[in-house]
């Protein structure tokens, strides 16, 4: 495997995540809401900085004349590193877009800094979490609604990822969430 450690591997793979993020946020703000979401744009930046890691790495790695055994170790590694940065920003940034108590943070500070309990039940009735939701999963093109007012699953992407997530979890011994039981 690897020899030494390759200096510019680890710089390379170190700016990956600053250029994804870097890059996550000039779409957002260079592009029109109505296009995707923000969530859906930062997957699609994952992939493609993905791809512009692989390019990295070969690069990286006929520079320095590795053979094909390190080679694959040094994508191993600059994959593993990118991709477990990459997972826990797209769930950091998807919670602060997201999440309930967040969102009641912000409700309370923009409303003076106090808002009564009333007001914040009356916006998170289940229709509104439901509607939220849908509304979401449209715009990412998870879903579509038909005529007849029935969604349907418009992109194996999502059902792919939850399955796999429920695998990982059944590897790993952890509680099943009722969703999928």
């Amino acid at each position: 495997m690897l020899r030494d450690i390759s200096i510019p591997l680890l710089i390379f793979t170190s700016l990956m995540p600053l250029l994804l993020i870097l890059a996550h946020v000039l779409t957002c703000r260079l592009s029109s809401p109505e296009h995707a979401s923000p969530q859906a744009r930062l997957a699609k930046l994952i992939v493609v900085m993905n791809v512009l890691l692989l390019a990295g790495v070969w690069a990286v790695s006929q520079a320095e004349g590795w053979g094909a055994a390190d080679a694959a170790g040094m994508l191993a590694f600059a994959l593993i590193v990118f991709n477990g940065i990459a997972y826990s920003y797209f769930h950091f940034f998807n919670m602060s877009e997201t999440a309930r108590r967040i969102r009641m943070l912000i409700q309370i500070q923009q409303n003076g800094g106090e808002m009564r309990r009333e007001n914040l039940i009356g916006a998170y009735t289940p229709e509104n979490m439901v509607q939220a939701r849908l509304e979401r999963l449209a715009q990412m093109h998870q879903v579509s609604r038909s005529d007849d007012g029935r969604y349907r699953v418009a992109s194996r992407f999502l059902i792919t990822v939850a399955y796999m997530m429920e695998w990982v979890k059944r590897v790993l011994n952890l509680r099943r969430s009722a969703t999928y039981r």
